[in-house]
């Protein structure tokens, strides 16, 4: 069971680090979150089947999903805004009886002479440099068939959600209007963080798809998905603001989320995306 682990690595932290804390409750809602959003995808995987994550962070789910008997490598590079990560991910990664193959480079500069059954990434492809280098990378370390499935921020949706604030029109002017609250914003390293977001969209990632050769599609559903988790995740709730939160809160309950998982990708907040390799 998720839960379980989970608890089993939290009282790992507890007892080895307890100024971690924080950050792992940020850390396992996420984990939790990812592993519902892959369950489907997980389920209709061979037993042993071969994984790949695009963005580790601190190794918690890679390392569940190793323990679950799938063969994972994780890609993760810790860059600019997530200096807590590598202290977590080392302890993590002590506790855990069985551990992903870690590849340490950046997405972009990813080669394996292996090739994976599924790939995936959870608010990871908002942070690479170059997304479009990162998706043929995957592609090429994908079987013919297999999917990179990805969850992050459409940022043609005006709202920021690491900082929780509105988007002004482009980044330039949203920083240069918003400035002090980005860089008081209470996280490790914020102006590095902020320096980190690409602001990709549902257009990009549609061209990017098209360039690459591989096939597009997007699930309308997820943001639905992502409201209902304002009634049972608060560590969820605890990262987002109070004024966001009754207004969603609100909406759901007029039953707006119905509506909402009518509205097509490019004019959602969130983006899920399964890109598909050709099978020939």
């Amino acid at each position: 069971m998720l839960q379980a682990y989970i608890a089993r690595m939290r009282e790992a932290v507890k007892q080895h680090d307890d100024a971690l804390l924080p950050l792992f409750e940020t850390v396992a809602a996420e984990a939790a979150f990812a592993r519902a959003w892959m369950a489907d995808d997980l389920a209709a995987l061979p037993r042993g089947a071969s994984i790949l994550e695009v963005g580790g962070g601190t190794f918690l789910l890679s390392c569940r999903l190793a323990e679950e008997g799938f063969a994972v490598t994780s890609i993760e590079p810790v860059g600019g805004g997530f200096g807590e990560f590598p202290q977590l991910a080392e302890l993590l990664l002590k506790h855990s009886t069985v551990k992903p193959t870690i590849a340490a480079v950046r997405g972009e500069d990813f080669v394996s002479d292996s090739v994976f059954d599924l790939a995936f990434s959870v608010n990871v492809m908002e942070h690479v440099d170059e997304p479009l280098a990162v998706i043929e990378r995957v592609k090429a370390a994908l079987k013919p068939g297999a999917q990179y499935r990805f969850f992050c921020p459409n940022y043609l949706f005006p709202y920021e959600p690491h900082f929780n604030i509105p988007i002004l029109f482009t980044k330039d002017i949203t920083l240069f209007v918003l400035h002090d609250k980005i860089r008081n914003f209470p996280t490790h390293d914020a102006v590095g963080a902020w320096s980190s977001l690409n602001w990709i969209t549902v257009p990009e990632v549609k061209r990017m798809a098209r360039k690459a050769g591989l096939a597009a599609r997007f699930n309308t559903k997820i943001f639905a998905q992502q409201l209902a988790r304002i009634t049972s995740d608060p560590a969820f709730v605890a990262r987002r603001g109070g004024l966001l939160i009754r207004i969603v809160r609100f909406g759901m309950a007029l039953r707006l989320d119905r509506v909402l998982a009518m509205l097509p990708a490019v004019a959602q907040p969130t983006m899920d995306v399964t890109l598909t390799k050709s099978a020939a």
